[in-house]
């Protein structure tokens, strides 16, 4: 026979428990990555960086993620992004498979550690991240940077990354990927030629796209070349064109360039 003092406390107690459960957080998770070593176009020079894009899922909700970090262990160098720097870009809306990078996106370069503040302490995170969720690739939101960049200057280091995300509760998700792009480009840098109503491209590269920007240099859409050259008539341009760029791609070495953006003749 319980009594009804013992009953207040064994209801208090499952009251606490229910409550510590009820407000616990979940770890986010990651389901997909994409790291890619870019070529720019800067001042006439040849300049790398790299472009990190994950495909993030919380339980807690997409406003609970609050940092993503980009570690290379072997050189004591990270890179922080936080809510005000990363880039949100849904898949299906601005084509992904490439993540152009857009004009003004703010430069990220890297610390390295005792230079500034100390990486992160990342103990503890989860090592494996689930699998692709089962909505349709349409629906998913990727976020990142493409203008992760040395500082001062120099190329990117090479071989094993590890990628945290991390809530506003303190709950992270650890990844490791690998960057094999090779020391020097294996491919000359591509060109876009531009005469009157069409274009041509000089590239290596095994995907080519031309990137559309407005007057004031945002992207309205990418377009994927089938032809080495061609008719802008051809190519469905929206009205609103103006500028133009050409991304090449190799995803098998994980490497992209990304020429100057061009004036439509």
């Amino acid at each position: 026979m319980i009594t009804l003092r013992r009953f207040k406390e064994i209801a208090g107690i499952l009251g606490c428990l229910f409550f510590l459960f009820a407000c616990s957080s979940q770890p986010p998770r990651i389901e997909g990555v994409r790291l890619r070593l870019i070529y720019a176009q800067k001042e006439g020079k040849i300049e790398e960086s790299l472009s990190l894009f994950v495909a993030p899922a919380d339980d807690d909700g997409f406003e609970d993620l609050e940092e993503l970090y980009l570690i290379h262990d072997e050189s004591q160098l990270y890179w922080k992004l936080t809510r005000q720097d990363w880039l949100s870009i849904e898949e299906g809306e601005n084509s992904p498979g490439a993540l152009r990078p857009p004009p003004g996106e703010p430069l990220l370069e890297g610390l390295a550690a005792g230079e500034a503040e100390a990486p992160p302490v990342v103990g503890g995170g989860e090592k494996n991240a689930s699998p692709p969720s089962s909505q349709g690739p349409s629906r998913r939101v990727w976020i990142g940077s493409h203008r992760i960049q040395m500082y001062p200057s120099g190329p990117l280091p090479r071989g094993r990354y590890r990628i945290i995300l991390r809530d506003k509760g303190g709950e992270q998700v650890e990844r490791s990927v690998g960057l094999d792009a090779p020391l020097t480009p294996v491919s000359a840098f591509p060109q876009l030629i531009l005469d009157r109503g069409s274009y041509r491209i000089v590239s290596s590269y095994p995907k080519n796209d031309l990137v559309v920007y407005d007057q004031d240099l945002r992207i309205i859409r990418t377009v994927p070349l089938s032809h080495a050259q061609g008719a802008f008539r051809d190519l469905g341009f929206p009205g609103s064109a103006r500028a133009v760029a050409l991304w090449a791609e190799d995803p098998d070495r994980g490497i992209a360039a990304l020429t100057s953006i061009q004036g439509l003749p």
